[in-house]
């Protein structure tokens, strides 16, 4: 089986069987011989099964579709996934960026989670954070990230996705100041009386993108 929609649905017909094994060590020993046989995060299986003893059953592979994502959202995500894998690797990440840098929402809430889990106990484990989250969409894209072959612990390629989320932030903060002094510009001019804030906040905001600009 090559490919992930496959090895999802292999997991997805396993999960009654493996969400009855009581024991512990006898779960996370099947569990690991599966992953190894699928080539699949063996966390990401674990997720799935708390997933399935809550009572859901749709796939999370079908959460998102691939295709219509843009570059710094498949970025996001895949920074997520090698923070997930490895605590150093996440603590040097949030030493670059914030969970507020992340542009989705659900992004940001499993970011702060992270660095909940790493202030709290120093690592990272992605059940802990599905349980601060407390959300099964959460849980879901989890999993899905799990299970992709994006995951790298290469320090160059990791700098590039921190530079595609920094490039994009930039990129809408100009959009965002742009349509905003637009929208001064179309006031300024429509009144009859120019107000001085408007005046003031246009000004600072051509200072802004002509310095933008100069770097």
């Amino acid at each position: 089986i090559k490919t992930i929609e496959g090895k999802v649905k292999v997991v997805k017909g396993i999960l009654p069987t493996l969400s009855v094994i009581g024991n512990e060590v006898e779960l996370r020993a099947q569990t690991k011989k599966i992953s190894e046989e699928l080539k699949l995060s063996e966390e990401a299986i674990l997720i799935e099964i708390k997933r399935y003893k809550r009572g859901s059953t749709d796939s999370s592979y079908n959460f998102i579709k691939l295709n219509s994502e843009s570059g710094n959202i498949k970025a996001e995500k895949i920074l997520i996934g090698c923070m997930l894998e490895n605590e150093q690797i996440a603590q040097n990440i949030l030493i670059k960026l914030k969970a507020e840098d992340f542009s989705v929402l659900m992004h940001r809430q499993i970011v702060a989670a992270i660095e909940k889990n790493l202030k709290d106990d120093k690592t990272v484990d992605s059940h802990k954070v599905i349980d601060y989250l407390d959300d099964d969409k959460a849980a879901k894209l989890i999993s899905k990230i799990l299970m992709e072959d994006t995951i790298t612990f290469d320090e160059k390629i990791i700098s590039g996705y921190v530079d595609t989320i920094n490039n994009f932030k930039l990129t809408q903060g100009r959009k965002n100041l742009e349509k905003r002094a637009k929208m001064l510009d179309e006031k300024i001019k429509k009144s009859e009386k120019i107000e001085d804030d408007d005046l003031k906040e246009l000004r600072e905001i051509v200072q802004q993108l002509k310095s933008q600009k100069m770097n």
